[in-house]
Parts: structure tokens; sequence; C-alpha cells
């Protein structure tokens, strides 16, 4: 399972790349891999998923996206499955909109802005998960 969830990041990386490269622009590659790595979180999530892996990927993804989630943070879960998926196809909308948008120094400079406050929250959790 895990190699199909690999196979399948790999290719919207791939399939990013090459759409972006079509319209003129390379998307951030640092910021494709962690908005990647929070959604496969969001999407694998059951009981064995860690709070501090459900929180970091929620909070990036709210942040980062400035859309917020309708899980519930303190149960670790959505009311139903279809309002995950309803969030997760907001949060893939807004980055196929967005992706090209930025470039390395906006991207360096909004990690820098948002992500040391998200790790200093999440850093007392151990390991961060992307």
């Amino acid at each position: 399972m895990e190699k199909i969830i690999a196979f399948l990041i790999v290719l919207q990386l791939f399939l990013i790349c090459f759409t972006c490269n079509n319209n003129n622009c390379t998307p951030n590659i640092i910021l494709s891999k962690k908005f990647y790595s929070a959604i496969k979180i969001i999407e694998n999530h059951n009981d064995s998923t860690s709070v501090s892996d459900w929180n970091y990927a929620l909070f990036f993804l709210e942040t980062f996206t400035n859309i917020p989630t309708s899980a519930d943070i303190n149960s670790l879960n959505y009311a139903n499955e279809e309002a995950k998926r309803k969030d997760l196809k907001l949060w893939l909308k807004w980055f196929e909109e967005n992706k090209c948008k930025y470039n390395d120094k906006q991207i360096d400079s909004l990690f820098k802005a948002d992500m040391p406050r998200l790790h200093k929250q999440y850093d007392k959790y151990g390991k961060r998960p992307f």
C-alpha cells in the first residue's frame, strides 16, 4: 500500500512539473513535497496516526492555503468521510491554482515566517512528519 501511495505522489509531482512546464512555470519542489506529505497524512488518517502528525498536517495546510479545516482537532477526526473529502478537494484545488505563483525566494520567506511557529508548537511531540 505504501508503495502505491509513494508512486502516486511521485506521479503527481511529475504531472505538476509537466503541466507547469507547458505553462512556462516550474513549481517549487519543496512546496510540492511538503504539501503532498501533509495531504497524504490526512488521506491516510487512521487510529495509528500520531497526534503530532495529524495536527502538523492540518496546521500546515490551513496556514499555507488559508483554507480552514472542518476537522475536529481534539478528536483527531472528521465528522464524516464527506467532510474530509471536501477539505482535501479544496486544498488540492488551491494547490493547482497556486503551485506556479511562488518562486523559491517567496517559498523560503513563507516557510521562514510561518513554519518556525508551527515547528515550535509541535516540537514537543518529537520528530516532525515532513
